[in-house]
């Protein structure tokens, strides 16, 4: 973690708690979302093995970079904070 983390005042607990509510609510919904409209395309894309990879490795990483770099950070859940120089060094063991 970041030493300099007091630029941010502490959020009230129940308003923690609704937030991470929201986020692994978010998260449930948009995998049945991607069951329900991916199978379908996989379903179709069985008899060509290599695309139908391509198409579940190109969805899957789209949806984690947009949830784990977009939606969590902006229900302020984390924040992604670079950690260079001696912080890295220390943090390797």
């Amino acid at each position: 973690m970041n030493a300099n983390h007091t630029s941010r005042s502490p959020r009230p607990y129940p308003l923690t708690v609704l937030l991470f509510s929201i986020g692994y609510l978010s998260f449930c919904l948009c995998k049945w979302v991607f069951v329900l409209v991916a199978a379908p395309v996989l379903l179709v894309l069985t008899p060509f093995p290599g695309v139908r990879y391509q198409f579940l490795q190109a969805t899957l990483r789209g949806f984690l970079t947009v949830f784990a770099r977009g939606w969590l950070p902006a229900l302020g859940l984390y924040r992604i904070v670079e950690v260079s120089g001696l912080e890295r060094a220390l943090a390797v063991p």
